[in-house]
């Protein structure tokens, strides 16, 4: 028995403060042990086990042998007003060794790591101090249009060079969030892109500017469309499968804005790669299906990913046809 476990230890606590040890997954191993040796009973409650007389006597000589402070950390519990849990632990270890002040920004698994449990369990948002932003610090992957400038004050960093030598313009959210903002020529279009082979294979014509959109993890991309402008024209190209139009209707619920990008002959790949999907379309997504093409895969219960048509010399005809209303 691992007794320096922290769940371990608060349930002990629990259990000699109320007589009550809950079922958790957590405990199991302690509960199994302390069942073993006679010193809790089945309540009435199928969730919980009580402390028996013969518990009541042996628990403490045991917590003296295998946690010789227990005593003080349940007063000091007590005095600090503190439920009896694993993070009250962590608490009051802490005490012993402030943190320094905070900066005012963060990224979210640094500050979870020395205010919560540990870097992947952050503290509710009502306990977020105020002054205090906190980051996911993603990146977005660019293939800007020609002439775009990325401003910030006075400085004045050209797309142009950054995509000679690099191929793309990487955007981190500090830089956002540091006031960085397009400006110089702005594209005639966007188009955001689901998978990253179709971003960096794809043909590109110079007006139309490309952002990686992995995912759901939409928020940055957003923030960076907006600042382009609201005549801007918006394509989302992604997976014609139950996820990929998932998020391409979250993008529409949320900006009202992007279109679906469907080259014309994508049908033509149907019957050579589509895949057979493990779960049936979901019926909301499938009942907003007024496409074509998307009918033929919901009945079918298939779908297509994007990679296959990007060599196709057609869609570089198609993706000029999307700036080619905006050319003066």
């Amino acid at each position: 028995m691992n007794w320096d476990t922290l769940d371990h230890r608060s349930a002990l606590l629990r259990l000699w403060e109320t007589g009550v040890l809950r079922r958790t997954r957590k405990v199991q191993p302690l509960m199994v042990y302390l069942l073993e040796l006679g010193w809790i009973t089945q309540s009435p409650s199928q969730s919980e086990l009580t402390l028996n007389e013969l518990g009541l006597s042996r628990l403490p000589p045991l917590l003296d042998r295998v946690w010789p402070a227990w005593r003080q950390t349940l007063q000091h519990l007590r005095d600090a007003d503190l439920p009896l849990t694993a993070e009250s632990l962590v608490k009051l270890a802490r005490k012993k060794s402030p943190l320094p002040p905070l900066p005012g920004r963060l990224h979210h698994k640094t500050y979870a790591a020395m205010e919560g449990m540990h870097s992947k369990c952050l503290p509710p948002q009502k306990l977020l101090p105020r002054d205090l932003t906190l980051t996911t610090d993603g990146v977005l992957r660019i293939r800007a249009n020609e002439g775009l400038i990325l401003c910030r004050g006075a400085d004045r960093v050209p797309c142009d060079a950054l995509m000679a030598v690099v191929g793309e313009v990487i955007l981190p959210e500090r830089a956002l969030l540091d006031g960085i903002s397009p400006c110089g020529i702005l594209p005639r279009a966007v188009m955001t892109v689901e998978n990253l082979g179709p971003f960096v294979d794809m043909p590109k014509p110079r007006e139309l500017l490309l952002i990686h959109q992995p995912g759901w993890n939409t928020p940055l991309s957003q923030q960076f469309i907006k600042m382009l402008g609201p005549e801007l024209s918006w394509y989302h190209f992604g997976d014609l499968d139950p996820e990929g139009i998932a998020i391409y209707r979250h993008l529409k619920q949320e900006e009202e804005k992007p279109s679906l990008f469907l080259p014309s002959f994508w049908d033509e790949y149907e019957e050579g790669y589509f895949q057979p999907l493990s779960d049936a379309w979901p019926e909301k997504i499938a009942d907003s299906i007024l496409e074509p093409l998307l009918k033929k895969l919901f009945a079918a219960n298939t779908w297509l990913e994007q990679e296959p048509i990007i060599l196709d010399e057609r869609l570089d005809l198609e993706l000029a046809g999307l700036v080619s209303n905006w050319k003066q």
